[in-house]
This record gives structure tokens, C-alpha cells and sequence, in this order.
């Protein structure tokens, strides 16, 4: 185990410098301004792709979304669903229904059943504006992004808001829908989630998934105690997870009984997701990880971090395009700079 340091690397801002308030309400603003030209008054809405998987930064993005569209702007969300029921049996909505994807970082060719439902959504409702909530986009093989242009492209109402200018410069080279830049829906939880006292001096979140570049093991090589991302699978979390699992309703109705469960069902399961990861997030002073939703909960909640990249730059990408406003700093690929800004190794 290599010997720990005590100096900390600078971070670029602090928590209580009087831009920090400005900041967040400025990203929530822009997001609201955009949404509020694509959206038509009083249309309906659809929110499309719960996420039931185990990873708290989606369901942030869905409980931000949820604060965004029902707490401040008043409006109404009709229907909610999962992959599962939108491709179990197509779903009928009224004619007047917007219909918003779920954001996140899943647009290209590395999650293929995310975009297998985000094609599926453009087949089945041609007639209906479809939006894609704020994503980075990202293709491995050019001829998966080829494909998706031809798919894409036919429907003549899509509308798709990026949150890096990495993404929205693609989309804008190859799609024919509408491009907006905005940040992340899960800035709407400032001020609706809080930091717990610490319990000790730093602490690591980093992937092994598709999007890891292998941080995990070299840092803990380094004495960098790791957490895990996902949370952890209690009782009362599995038993939501079972009962949000109802029928999909393919009736185009707006109230009935198994909808109000779903939505309840669904809205309660992303919300102890979130709750459980800000919990994570508390443990250490500080804390170093290569996923975008650990940086933004703790941009949020004002918890010193630093960031490494993930596979194709989203995190990097981001933070170029929506600069953090507390006390974080951003490393790339440099995982020794980033353990030595925490006070942890001598070499890796």
C-alpha cells in the first residue's frame, strides 16, 4: 500500500463563493427556457424509460426531470414506462401527447437496448412530437451511427437536447431533428438533497463497466477505499421493484388506478436511489470517481471531489460545457494526479 500524503492539491472553487447559487439556478434556467419552446401548452406528456437497473445517477436524472416538469413548471405527466412495457405491447396516448425519452448518457451504440427503445419510440409515434431529454451522444462504428440517421431522420417531429457541445456538434452534422444544448436534468436537485457528515477522509467511485478505463484497481492498489455506485438492495427497494413490475395500460386514458400506482411506484423507487447514493457520496471529506452523477450530486451538495474520464471523455465533455461550481477538480486520464489531489499515493 503506498504511503498517504497530506497535502491537497488546490481545487478551483469553493463552496461559499457567492457564484455558486447563481450557477445552479442559471443550468435549471436554460433547461426551462428550452423545454418550454418544445414543449406546447397543455400538451400532455409521456416520460419514457424508467430506469429499473441499479445505478442511482439515472434515477437522479429522473427524479431531477420530475422536479423540473411537475414541481416548477407545472406540467402534466400522463403516463410513465419502462423499457419492458413499451416493448412488451405499443402504448396508446392521446393525440395531443408529447412524448419525452429519458435523459442520460446511453444515446449511440454503447447501451443498444436503450437505443433499441429510443428507435422503437420514433417507428411506433410518428404522429407525436417526441423529445430526447438531455444526453451525450457517443458512436463506436460509424455505420451504427449511419443507421440511426436513416432511422431517425424519418420521423418529422424529433427534438433532442444534448448536454455536452460535443454531442450536440454531432447530432447537428448528422440528424435532421432539432438540437438543443442544456444541462443535465439532475441539476433540478439542488436543494432537495443534503450532505451527511462524513465519516472519513476520502473515498473512490469508479466504474468496471464498458465506460471504465480500469481506475478501480490501480487506485485501490494505491489505499484509495472504493464504494460502490450501486446502493444497496434492501427489502422495502426490491418489494417497489416487484410492484412497479404492474401490466403496461394500452388504453389511451389519462387517470386510472394502475397508472397513479405506477407513477407512485416508479417516482418512490428513483427518489430512495437517489436518497441512498447521496448518503454514498457523504461518506468521505472528498472523493475521486470517473462517473458524470457522482460529480454532479457532489457539485450539488458541495462535497470536494475529483474527476477522472470515462472511455469516450463524457465526463471531460461535460465539465468543458457546464463548468462545476464548488470545490472539484478534473483530471482526465491521470489517475496519479487525481489520488495525489486527495491525498492518497506516491505513485501508482
Amino acid at each position: 500500500m503506498a504511503k498517504r500524503t497530506e497535502a491537497l492539491r488546490p481545487f478551483h472553487a469553493r463552496r461559499d463563493t457567492p457564484a455558486v447559487r447563481p450557477s445552479h439556478r442559471r443550468y435549471q434556467a436554460l433547461v426551462e427556457q428550452t423545454l418550454a419552446r418544445l414543449l406546447p401548452a397543455d400538451a400532455p406528456l409521456a416520460l419514457l424509460d424508467f430506469p429499473y437497473y441499479n445505478n442511482p445517477g439515472d434515477a437522479a436524472i429522473w427524479c431531477g426531470t420530475l422536479v423540473c416538469l411537475e414541481a416548477r413548471m407545472q406540467r402534466r405527466i400522463i403516463a410513465r414506462h419502462d423499457q419492458v412495457s413499451m416493448l412488451s405491447k405499443p402504448i396508446r396516448f392521446p393525440a395531443d401527447t408529447v412524448i419525452l425519452i429519458q435523459g442520460g448518457g446511453n444515446f449511440g451504440d454503447l447501451w443498444p437496448h436503450h437505443q433499441r427503445l429510443r428507435t422503437e419510440i420514433l417507428r411506433r409515434y410518428p404522429a407525436h412530437r417526441v423529445v430526447q431529454l438531455p444526453q451525450s451522444i457517443h458512436y463506436h462504428a460509424r455505420e451504427n451511427l449511419e443507421r440511426d440517421c436513416r432511422l431517425f431522420n424519418a420521423h418529422p417531429d424529433f427534438h433532442i437536447m444534448c448536454r455536452d457541445a460535443e454531442s450536440a456538434a454531432l447530432a447537428e452534422a448528422h440528424f435532421a431533428a432539432s438540437v438543443h444544448l442544456a444541462p443535465d436534468m439532475a441539476h433540478f436537485l439542488f436543494e432537495r438533497i443534503k450532505r451527511r457528515p462524513a465519516q472519513t477522509t476520502a473515498v473512490g467511485f469508479l466504474r468496471t463497466d464498458i465506460e471504465s478505463l480500469d481506475f478501480a484497481e490501480l487506485a485501490m492498489r494505491a489505499g484509495l477505499p472504493l464504494a460502490p455506485w450501486t446502493v444497496p438492495q434492501t427489502t422495502p427497494t426490491a418489494l417497489l421493484e416487484a410492484l412497479a413490475r404492474i401490466p403496461a395500460i394500452s388504453a389511451p386514458v389519462r387517470l386510472d388506478t394502475a397508472n397513479i400506482l405506477r407513477r407512485a411506484l416508479f417516482d418512490r423507487l428513483a427518489w430512495r436511489r437517489v436518497r441512498a447514493a447521496c448518503k454514498s457520496l457523504s461518506v468521505g471529506e472528498r472523493f475521486a470517481s470517473d462517473r458524470l452523477h457522482c460529480h454532479i450530486l457532489g457539485d450539488l451538495m458541495g462535497i470536494e471531489h475529483v474527476m477522472l474520464d470515462n472511455s469516450y471523455r463524457k465526463i471531460g465533455r461535460y465539465i468543458q460545457s457546464w463548468p462545476a461550481v464548488t470545490r472539484s477538480a478534473y483530471h482526465g486520464d491521470d489517475l496519479q494526479a487525481a489520488l495525489t489531489a486527495i491525498g492518497f499515493g506516491e505513485q501508482v
